[in-house]
């Protein structure tokens, strides 16, 4: 029996998915190690500078009284905390909230267009006479944080997570032209004891080496020689604003024999029935009245 084809007509997605850079476990191990003496300073203060646990109520009604006798001076033994911890950003929703931040500054503004085309033919508006204080918020929009690298320890099973720090990272970069682009490294979840030992911490899943970070040189040359930059084709095809038409693919497929009807299955399953029949196991089917 000849078999039927027909054409299938498939259509490809411009929002393709954006791949991770690929990394030699010979290059993760080195980043591993170069990270973990980076922030080993900042697992030694917290471990220096962690408050004693609570026994109870008495003893917490007797640091609450000590605090007050000392109006606010600060012991003589408190250590600063090392330099680097203000360079290192813990945590994905913070590294998430910085990458926004940037990425909305590199985002064209349509309305800034519109008002300068529209200034030959409006007067300016009037100046407002009351002053509004710049909040911390405002503050780190008008000046964002550009990431030299972001190491994720990456989770098969927690994809979702962190899908989306490819697009943020490379939109992000976008902010800042004259630096060099963000790197994303991703390194085994089997890291993850090593870097919680170093920070003193839980768990730890993402951190971001903010561009500048002191002592940092080394890990940071590495990382840009080995870690290759995040591209996102579709987001170039946009900015040169090109007609690009519907791309259409067709396919020709071959279709099997038809199924058979469920209810026609299962009226032959009741209506037929097979009974063996002398000794060289013949059948025949009977009909059933």
């Amino acid at each position: 029996m000849d078999k039927k084809t027909k054409n299938v007509f498939q259509l490809d997605t411009p929002f393709t998915t954006t791949k991770w850079p690929e990394i030699s476990p010979k290059d993760q191990d080195h980043i591993l190690e170069l990270l973990c003496s980076l922030i080993s300073p900042i697992g030694k203060h917290r471990t220096n500078n962690t408050p004693a646990k609570s026994k109870g109520k008495r003893a917490k009604r007797s640091r609450k009284e000590a605090k007050d006798d000392k109006d606010h001076l600060q012991p003589e033994n408190s250590i600063p905390p090392p330099e680097i911890s203000s360079f290192i950003s813990i945590g994905l929703r913070a590294i998430t909230r910085r990458l926004e931040s940037s990425s909305k500054i590199s985002k064209p503004n349509g309305d800034q267009e519109k008002a300068s085309i529209n200034d030959a033919t409006t007067e300016p508006p009037e100046p407002k006479s009351t002053i509004s204080k710049p909040s911390a918020d405002n503050k780190e929009e008008a000046k964002p944080l550009h990431f030299s690298a972001i190491f994720v320890l990456r989770n098969a099973h927690e994809k979702l997570n962190h899908d989306h720090l490819p697009q943020l990272v490379a939109t992000s970069s976008l902010a800042h032209p004259h630096l060099p682009a963000t790197r994303l490294v991703q390194l085994p979840e089997s890291y993850g004891p090593r870097i919680c030992n170093a920070l003193v911490l839980p768990r730890v899943n993402f951190i971001a080496l903010h561009d500048g970070a002191p002592h940092a040189g080394q890990l940071v040359y590495f990382v840009r020689m080995h870690v290759a930059k995040i591209v996102m084709p579709w987001l170039e095809e946009v900015r040169s604003a090109e007609y690009l038409p519907v791309k259409i693919n067709t396919i020709e497929t071959t279709t099997g024999p038809p199924k058979e009807k469920k209810d026609e299955k299962k009226w032959k399953k009741n209506v037929f029935r097979e009974i063996p029949v002398g000794e060289n196991d013949k059948t025949e089917e009977v009909c059933e009245a």
